[in-house]
């Protein structure tokens, strides 16, 4: 089942214990979304090209799928667009969504293979050589 902005905005409904709420934060709740799939793309996203960030397009109905790793908007996203939702209404609960979320960030970046990048040595002379300060 593929992650579209309504299951992530009813993930964080439910959060938030504000199920009944649906329409209350409708209005926000897209283009926070757009800002938050657009802040994981850049962490976790694929790019086109070697060296370019990944481009993400913008949902703008609830029924459309995010363009994001399913786990990641699954995961992760609802506890962003909950801690956004709730600034105004309860900043204490809102800071444990956004803690909760940026924590969540940070171990999935564990999950994400990393390239391996040459290191280029910028002193020399010490690769199999006796070093010159001996």
């Amino acid at each position: 089942m593929a992650a579209t902005a309504e299951r992530i905005y009813r993930a964080a409904l439910a959060l938030m214990d504000e199920p009944e709420a649906y329409e209350h934060y409708k209005s926000r709740a897209i283009a926070v979304l757009n800002l938050l799939c657009g802040e994981l793309a850049l962490r976790f996203g694929p790019s086109e090209a070697e060296g370019r960030r990944p481009a993400v397009r913008e949902v703008a109905e609830m029924t459309e799928e995010l363009e994001l790793d399913e786990a990641a908007a699954r995961l992760i996203l609802p506890y962003g667009l909950a801690a956004h939702l709730m600034s105004d209404v309860s900043p204490d609960t809102a800071n444990f969504f956004q803690q909760r979320y940026e924590e969540l960030v940070f171990r999935a970046l564990d999950a994400y293979t990393r390239r391996p990048e040459p290191i280029e040595d910028v002193y020399g002379g010490i690769s199999g050589e006796a070093a010159p300060w001996r």
